[in-house]
């Protein structure tokens, strides 16, 4: 983080301030509270040092606004009920609001440095169109283009605007975005307890839902605030001192790096910028890997384990494929290593109160005692699924922790 890097993203954070917009997404924002939960991981990313956005600004011009030091990012979030998504329906759910976007960081040649993304819930439709156009918007079919033009777009126009779209579908469903958000927040801070990362979850979604709503922050989050920052905020909306020309309910709206610093435990080095990186994109991360960070595993043993798992499901697929009562005889064989593995999860633990290293990776350890053991963990295939490879059986405790089953240290 650079002093040019300060001033270039409150440069653009105040001419994004300035932007005239409505107040329709703060007076409906109740409905919304999966935007919220979705505006704290975003906000997480202006943990990192290098490559985060500064200021998260909400429900301003779009749902999210995510300043960087020379670059912006507006963002629509959508859910949807049932179904799929596709090219079409896309258009009327999110594309107008980014396109009236567009328009108005063009109106401050703001556009240029600008990307317009539309987040999704769930998937989308399998038919090729909608797929080559979220992969590539520029493919937009005649129809879709058309659809965009209504919103008052020239042909130009359209032709930069999708060059800058970026779509990211498949965001955790409403049901499970609290374990999802909770889940990488533990990978985060492998090292914290689960009721402390809790505790900092609601505080921070208390803190972008008062932002969202364009209100003072509540006075538990200013009192805390006032006591970790080493020049505690004179007022509540942004907690530093502000340029006048940015309005005070813009002001409200921003959530900044410096309070997320201040209201979040500190963040280990190791491979964190790896998720960083995901959660900025909107990409996905498997229970497996999250598990695996959260037990601070090493970078190196969770690529391992997916390698390993990728191996194991080729042999899945075939011996589903090709016998009868396949599900059963894997249940049976899940049964019995899970049986093992939390046993060898509980040794890990019992040595831990003698060995603090040991204690403070269990993943870790427990992946090394596994693999260092492959005839006691061979054994466990009775009935030969896997032709009692261990590595293959590896493979099958990492596919059991991607459903949950096995989270990688002691129960």
């Amino acid at each position: 983080m650079t002093e040019a890097d300060v001033a270039a993203a409150r440069d653009l954070w105040e001419r994004a301030g300035q932007l005239s917009g409505d107040r329709s997404g703060v007076d409906t924002f109740s409905r919304y509270t999966w935007q919220a939960k979705q505006t704290v991981l975003q906000w997480l990313t202006c943990l990192p040092d290098v490559g985060g956005p500064y200021y998260v600004i909400c429900e301003h011009i779009d749902d999210i606004i995510l300043v960087y030091p020379r670059s912006l990012k507006f963002m629509q979030l959508k859910t949807r009920d049932r179904g799929s998504w596709t090219a079409v329906n896309m258009c009327d759910s999110g594309f107008d609001s980014l396109v009236r976007s567009y328009k108005k960081a063009k109106e401050k040649d703001l556009h240029l440095q600008s990307t317009f993304e539309l987040w999704l819930e769930g998937p989308i439709s399998e038919v090729k169109a909608t797929v080559a156009f979220v992969e590539d918007p520029t493919t937009a079919d005649a129809k879709v283009c058309k659809k965009l033009r209504t919103y008052g777009l020239s042909a130009r126009e359209l032709t930069d605007f999708l060059q800058r779209l970026r779509i990211e579908p498949g965001q955790p469903s409403r049901a499970n975005m609290d374990a999802t958000a909770l889940w990488k927040m533990t990978a985060l801070w492998p090292g914290t307890s689960s009721g402390e990362l809790k505790t900092v979850y609601e505080r921070l979604l208390e803190a972008a839902t008062a932002a969202q709503e364009a209100a003072d922050q509540p006075a538990s989050i200013t009192a805390l605030l006032g006591t970790r920052l080493a020049d505690p905020p004179a007022s509540a909306p942004m907690f530093e001192d502000m340029p006048t020309l940015v309005p005070l309910e813009v002001r409200r709206q921003t959530l900044t790096r410096s309070v997320v610093f201040a209201l979040c435990p500190p963040l280990p080095n190791e491979h964190v910028d790896v998720l960083m990186q995901r959660l900025a994109a909107g990409q996905g991360t498997s229970m497996l890997e999250l598990k695996m960070r959260a037990g601070s595993a090493s970078h190196d043993r969770i690529q391992e384990a997916q390698g390993f798992r990728a191996e194991m499901d080729v042999e899945r697929q075939l011996l589903l494929a090709s016998r009868a009562n396949a599900e059963e005889e894997l249940e049976r064989l899940a049964h019995r290593t899970l049986t093992y593995v939390r046993a060898v999860a509980t040794r890990v633990a019992l040595d831990g109160a003698v060995n603090p290293t040991q204690a403070h990776r269990p993943a870790e350890t427990i992946a090394a005692t596994l693999l260092a053991n492959p005839a006691d963990l061979s054994q466990c295939d009775r009935n030969a699924l896997f032709s009692r490879d261990p590595f293959l059986l590896y493979g099958y405790i990492a596919h059991l922790s991607d459903e949950c089953r096995f989270p990688w240290r002691p129960a």
